[in-house]
């Protein structure tokens, strides 16, 4: 799908981290990309010219993508299954979360020696934090 190439091509032109998923579905195993996947990538065999196009038009070119690719395949994989039992989803969910909050509370370190101000947005954002982390928990 071009459109999802764009969109990380764009994180990882922006600087924007990106946390892969591994669905963990039955009939849905993912096979993680090799050197051959990247150089049908780069030789538009993958998308083909309507795809190609689009990720061109987008302002990228496929060598872009595929360093996107690579570095957001980097990061381990975090599980997520949705088929399983609620407790299971719900322990997988959290952990989602906590890596998702992690920059974020990286930032507002940086943002509360910069502007006194972000002390309290920082304050109240770590409260919607943990709100979000009672509810999954109390599912």
């Amino acid at each position: 799908r071009p459109w999802v190439l764009v969109e990380l091509a764009t994180a990882h032109t922006e600087g924007i981290p990106v946390l892969p998923v591994a669905l963990a579905k039955e009939g849905n195993a993912f096979t993680f990309p090799d050197e051959d996947f990247f150089q049908a990538l780069l030789d538009g065999s993958i998308l083909g010219d309507v795809g190609t196009k689009v990720v061109l038009e987008c302002g990228f070119d496929m060598e872009t993508v595929v360093q996107a690719l690579k570095q957001l395949l980097k990061r381990i994989a975090l599980p997520y299954s949705p088929h399983r039992p609620a407790s299971i989803r719900r322990a997988e969910l959290c952990t989602l979360i906590q890596q998702c909050t992690l920059q974020e509370s990286k930032a507002r370190r940086v943002t509360r020696l910069k502007d006194s101000a972000s002390l309290v947005r920082s304050k109240r954002l770590r409260r919607s934090d943990t709100w979000v982390a009672n509810l999954l928990t109390k599912g």
